[in-house]
């Protein structure tokens, strides 16, 4: 694989080498070469089968991406709880030139980066996103270009390395529980832990955190890298174990960026607000909305239905009258000689 330059985590031991490569496998060609007529070939050679393969792998010109995995969390807002929508799964970022990579989490499925340095399918290479919600997000600029959809759970729990990501609608009460390693034993704690609505949270080793709606256990070791924070203001706290993010969030200071709703959007927004509502024609169906009408309706219907029967009783009488027919004499004159 020296050829590839694709390098592999000689530590990782989550796949075997040979599904690693196979990861990689684009497409193969298997040729078979009969036997040519040369004194030389042995006889019991019939031919040569030739198997190629296409790999997968990076040019000699080497760019650096580092990877990192995006997780919205909900949060508070106007009386619902939010997060934010549209975000890849996974961002690359290369520092040196400033471009950017996404990937879905569909598009992430044929990608393994914990073990090794490049993926089957590679997403576009953004060089210009700074009209992007990502690098709002960075930059600490307003997030105009961000969206946000309704979150209805009301528990969110979310593993990070050693650290737990919870999200509620209200503080929590809980209790910690020792769990002996050695001994099927709990050793209950008289000690309450009150997380915040919004909290990045650690639990030692061996323990298990009761709350009113969930319970936690310990995170295993993480054999990655550790947790990375990029403002420093969210851990000016003096309980490490629990960070509170949403007091960060709350902050009127660092908070003025919602809602989350571009200019044009806005202004459409307000033009429609503004703008006053067309008079309504009520429906036929509402008497009540329409007396003058209906009166005017009924009387006109009435006139008809008058006409009509005059009409009838004329053409009635008028056929009810006797003919009388008379015999007018006639004169006859006669002539004499």
């Amino acid at each position: 694989m020296s050829s590839t330059n694709v390098s592999f985590n000689a530590d990782s031991t989550s796949l075997p080498l040979v599904e690693l490569v196979s990861r990689l496998l684009i497409q193969q060609h298997i040729n078979f070469l009969p036997r040519t007529n040369h004194p030389t070939v042995d006889d019991s050679i019939i031919g040569v089968l030739s198997i190629s393969s296409f790999f997968a792998a990076t040019t000699n010109k080497k760019t650096t991406f580092s990877l990192f995995e995006l997780l919205p969390i909900p949060f508070p807002y106007g009386g619902i709880r939010v997060r934010l929508a549209d975000m890849p799964y996974i961002v690359g970022f290369d520092s040196n030139n400033r471009n950017l990579i996404k990937w879905t989490k569909g598009e992430s499925t044929s990608c393994d980066f914990r073990t090794m340095s490049v993926c089957l399918e590679t997403p576009p290479i953004i060089t210009d996103w700074n009209d992007t919600c990502i690098f709002q997000i960075l930059t600490d600029s307003t997030l105009s270009l961000c969206r946000t959809e309704q979150y209805r759970e009301l528990i969110f729990i979310h593993r990070i390395g050693k650290q737990w990501a919870i999200s509620t609608n209200s503080s929590t009460p809980c209790h910690s529980t020792f769990l002996s390693p050695t001994k099927q034993s709990y050793t209950f704690h008289n000690n309450l832990r009150t997380l915040p609505a919004i909290a990045l949270i650690t639990i030692p080793p061996h323990t298990v955190l009761i709350c009113n709606r969930f319970s936690i256990s310990a995170a295993p070791l993480p054999t990655g890298p550790s947790l990375s924070l990029l403002h420093s203001s969210i851990c000016n706290t003096s309980d490490t174990d629990t960070i509170d993010l949403y007091q960060h969030l709350s902050n009127s200071t660092r908070w003025p960026k919602l809602p989350y709703i571009s200019d044009n959007f806005q202004a459409i927004l307000d033009f429609i607000a503004k703008t006053p509502p067309p008079p309504v024609t009520l429906p036929i169906n509402h008497p009540h909305q329409h007396s003058f009408s209906c009166l005017v309706i009924a009387l006109v219907l009435i006139t008809l239905v008058l006409l009509g029967f005059l009409l009838y009783c004329h053409r009635a009488r008028k056929s009810a009258v006797p003919a009388i027919h008379f015999q007018l004499p006639t004169t006859r004159s006669t002539a004499s000689s």
